[in-house]
């Protein structure tokens, strides 16, 4: 599962009474939670594509969406098991999809 943490949120929480400014951090959070699903399936490695497949956005909130995979054993995948190297898979596609997430959500907070 992927989580993204939003330094200063308490402070950005009081400007969230604006419903323009409240649409538009939606709209990036859905945006950037997509797109680290995209880079995840891109990521993931395939024999059958179950993996692959199994990874989903689950919204929660309109402010909060998870990246995880369904697979059963997709823990064992990313993190290693003592006779499978690990292959970190959601952590490639955060380390590269990192950069358009910074632009994504900085363009919705660069005017505050």
């Amino acid at each position: 599962m992927i989580k993204i943490d939003v330094q200063g949120m308490a402070g950005i929480a009081k400007k969230l009474d604006n419903e323009n400014l409240k649409g538009k951090l939606e709209t990036a959070i859905t945006k950037v939670a997509f797109l680290l699903q995209r880079e995840a399936k891109i990521e993931a490695p395939v024999r059958t594509g179950f993996l692959r497949n199994h990874i989903l956005v689950n919204t929660k909130s309109n402010l909060l969406s998870e990246v995880v995979s369904m697979a059963p054993y997709s823990v064992y995948v990313h993190e290693g098991t003592k006779n499978q190297k690990a292959n970190p898979y959601m952590q490639r596609a955060v380390d590269i999809a990192s950069d358009a997430i910074k632009k994504t959500l900085s363009d919705v907070f660069k005017d505050l």
